[in-house]
């Protein structure tokens, strides 16, 4: 009997490179067409894209108002060629397509089984979470994050040299998102607990302080640079999201959350303007909304991380989450069903090795409830909870090296994978925020233009000739006339929000501008699009060289 030879086993890190090209290609495909069904998100993305796009001629930003991403912007900016329009795009599609690919990588690095991890981080990819989540920070800390535990694994044979890694990543995480700087709190104390135990249980030798003494360079340089990443950040999104859950319960005030934060923050907590001045001020009412968050924190976290965009059908969100399930039982089918004991035994192998996560999982959640379980904030918690989950289910133990596999199955399942990602047509919705700058880029004006508008950073995406005026900057006793006119405003878009901003809903000479804009000397100007969902007024003096398909009302 003719006896066939042994088919050529495949190394383990290769099969792991060709999955991450299929993932890749899958958020590369669920990211097309972005710009026509998710609107820009002109507050703080665009705030992080200016400052680094500025960069090095203007300088970063505070420490607490994540100079980091900034640094990502301008590295995209440089590494491409692009800017403004094209980078805010670019750098959108390569965070949806980087975040997936590292989770796959981290839940790799607890030896999670590759057809298991490219799964989870394939429904991840496609979720709402990962591609409709505004602003985008999130992803580039949950990124920062999964890389560092992934390079920590590398080093888990040296508990000095493991934690020395963590607190150098959380520090940089905390960079990006303050709260990770709880994260690395917890990273340095458990650090300094290994170093004391190491220092008890062997002679003590000079060359055995290099990794805690580069650790503390690190931490000094950066202090240095930078400063603290803690500051004003942490409360101007509490004070934002405490107003957007005090208005759900108190409609009849006739407020927005958004642009009456000043007004319910004095209610309720008087002149503070820290989160400790809040909780000393009122503790009832933080109590109280941190419990809303607590509510609504885990049926976020699920609809987000399930509900995905379609891949059979178009139809009802339920669907869309059943989908998920049932991909997921088949994960679990194909896992074996392990029984009670076997999943025991399994879990207490992986534990210890698995508390790495705890640190940035405890910040994400901290943050979630303080301030609100949006999805931006929860991103980093389900992907934590993901690799978590898959690592304590682990096959190997921590540590154990990965054999050869047979290349067809898993490769063959991310092809199938990438095959049915879904892609997308056009919305139907306005789009606000590409209509209003993609208009005023067609102006070509070549002046001085001041924008006013519910953001302060639109101006961003136009030009550097161009200068944003917020809607909030309007103070509350100040005639919207007198307003434009101190502040020298040429252009100014209007949205939902800045209508019902009680700074110009109360204001007669704002209702009277919008009944007639030639009363402030402005005309208002059309753009192509017949519902843009936004209204553009330009000064009659400004002169405009180029029109493209708009009309300006006299």
């Amino acid at each position: 009997m003719l006896k066939l030879p042994n088919r050529p086993q495949i190394p383990g890190w290769l099969i792991d490179a060709l999955i991450m090209v299929a993932l890749m290609t899958s958020a590369w495909l669920v990211s097309d067409r972005l710009d026509k069904w998710l609107d820009l998100h002109l507050d703080d993305e665009t705030f992080y894209l200016g400052h680094g796009a500025d960069f090095p001629k203007v300088k970063l930003q505070a420490a607490s108002w994540g100079p980091l991403y900034s640094l990502w912007y301008w590295a995209v900016s440089h590494v491409f060629a692009v800017k403004t329009l094209k980078l805010y795009l670019l750098s959108q599609r390569l965070l949806i397509l980087l975040l997936p690919t590292l989770l796959f990588v981290a839940m790799r690095s607890f030896r999670v089984r590759r057809t298991a991890a490219l799964l989870l981080a394939w429904l991840f990819a496609i979720s709402n979470l990962n591609v409709a989540t505004e602003p985008k920070v999130g992803h580039f800390a949950a990124a920062v994050l999964l890389a560092t535990i992934s390079l920590s694994n590398l080093l888990r044979a040296s508990n000095a040299k493991r934690w020395s890694c963590l607190t150098i990543g959380f520090l940089a995480a905390a960079y990006v998102r303050p709260e990770f700087f709880l994260a690395f709190a917890i990273a340095m104390i458990v650090l300094i607990y290994h170093e004391f135990r190491a220092r008890q249980e062997a002679v003590f030798q000079w060359g055995s302080l290099w990794v805690p003494g580069a650790t503390l360079a690190v931490m000094i340089a950066a202090f240095a640079i930078k400063g603290l990443p803690v500051g004003s950040r942490s409360f101007a999104a509490f004070s934002q999201h405490f107003s957007l859950n005090w208005t759900e319960r108190h409609p009849e005030a006739k407020l927005n959350g958004w642009t009456d934060n000043d007004v319910i923050i004095s209610k309720n907590f008087g002149a503070v303007n820290s989160l400790t001045g809040a909780l000393m001020a009122n503790q009832g009412a933080v109590a109280f909304h941190v419990a809303q968050n607590a509510r609504s924190l885990l049926p976020e976290l699920a609809t987000q991380t399930l509900v995905h965009f379609p891949i059979f059908t178009a139809s009802a969100r339920w669907w869309r989450c059943s989908e998920s399930v049932i991909i997921l039982g088949l994960l679990v089918f194909a896992g074996g069903f392990p029984g009670p004991r076997l999943i025991a035994r399994k879990i207490k192998a992986n534990a210890a090795d698995l508390l790495v996560l705890v640190p940035p999982l405890a910040a994400a959640l901290a943050a979630a409830l303080v301030i609100h379980p949006d999805s931006h904030y929860l991103i980093t918690v389900a992907a934590c909870i993901l690799v978590l989950a898959s690592g304590l289910m682990a096959d190997l133990p921590p540590g154990a090296e990965c054999p050869a596999s047979p290349l067809f199955w898993p490769v063959g399942v991310s092809i199938v994978l990438a095959l049915v990602t879904p892609t997308f047509v056009e919305n139907a919705r306005p789009l606000p925020g590409y209509t209003s700058i993609r208009h005023l880029k067609s102006l070509r004006f070549q002046g001085d233009a001041i924008l006013l508008a519910t953001n302060g950073s639109g101006h961003h995406l136009i030009g550097r000739n161009w200068k944003s005026l917020p809607s909030w900057d309007k103070p509350r006793e100040e005639g919207f006339l007198s307003f434009i006119r101190r502040n020298n405003v040429n252009f100014i878009v209007v949205d939902q929000r800045m209508v019902n901003d009680s700074r110009y809903r109360d204001d007669p000479e704002w209702r009277q501008f919008q009944a007639d804009p030639a009363t402030a000397n402005f005309s208002e100007s059309f753009p192509a699009e017949a519902d843009s969902g936004a209204r553009i007024f330009v000064r009659k003096d400004v002169p405009i060289p180029h029109q493209p398909n708009s009309l300006l009302k006299k």
